[in-house]
């Protein structure tokens, strides 16, 4: 698929596979119909979502009809795909949004984190404010991520740190450190089974680390280049990280 912008920050696919989104420095979501088939077409025509007024850090669907996007335009707007139109948004961060993440199976609760320190929970049932405030972080949050059990995620920040969180309590964990890493924290991703978490870092390495002790077990190392994403495959039996060496590297 030939994107119209270059600069692509954020891309997703819809649970069903039948549509992928990106978003970046285009300021909009663009939505395309995958068909695996047959090919597709270089001017395949994207179902295009505008209305934010920074650049586009994520994009998250609920389902084939609805999707998540965050801004530097400290929002996160909740998008019908098919009237092409804005749902719902979210206005309480007070900075650039960076990432988004579901929390359990109901497609209508979901954390964010922001540049402005805080990660906040939504609940689209109960409106456009925020439930609840989670602050802990002494700077910037690049990544958030939920574990499968619908009540813990972890956060990552610039800080150098991850934050393991409760919803229930509202408390900070575990937090994941050392006194060795003094770069921020790019992409945060979870385990199927919750046992690890991954976390990218700008020194150029992934390190794995125990989600209950604490402790780095693994670092996967990317020879100095920045390690922007992390991610867990959909089956949990390998990770895949991006870097700025032109590099995918799969470990299994």
């Amino acid at each position: 698929i030939n994107l119209q912008s270059s600069w692509v920050m954020a891309t997703d696919y819809s649970p069903s596979g039948r549509f992928v989104a990106s978003g970046g420095l285009d300021n909009m979501v663009s939505i395309y119909e995958v068909k695996m088939d047959e090919a597709v077409a270089k001017d395949a025509t994207p179902v295009e979502l505008m209305g934010h007024e920074g650049y586009v850090a994520s994009c998250t669907f609920l389902d084939d009809e609805n999707i998540l996007s965050t801004s530097g335009d400290s929002t996160i707007v909740l998008w019908d795909v098919e009237r092409r139109a804005v749902n719902m948004k979210f206005s309480d961060h007070h900075a650039d949004v960076m990432s988004a993440s579901l929390l359990g199976d109901s497609g209508k609760v979901f954390v964010s984190g922001s540049t402005d320190t805080n990660v906040k929970l939504w609940d689209i049932r109960v409106g456009q404010e925020a439930v609840k405030t989670f602050a802990g972080h002494d700077s910037d949050i690049n990544s958030v991520k939920a574990f499968n059990n619908g009540t813990t995620f972890v956060s990552g920040s610039d800080d150098s740190t991850c934050m393991l969180w409760d919803i229930r309590t509202e408390e900070n964990l575990q937090l994941y450190q050392s006194d060795r890493i003094l770069c921020g924290v790019t992409s945060v991703d979870v385990s199927l089974t919750g046992k690890y978490v991954f976390a990218a870092y700008d020194e150029g390495v992934v390190r794995v680390w125990d989600t209950l002790r604490g402790t780095i077990l693994e670092n996967l190392p990317h020879e100095q280049s920045r390690c922007s994403t992390v991610r867990v495959a959909p089956n949990g039996q390998a990770v895949i990280s991006a870097t700025w060496d032109n590099l995918l590297r799969i470990w299994a």
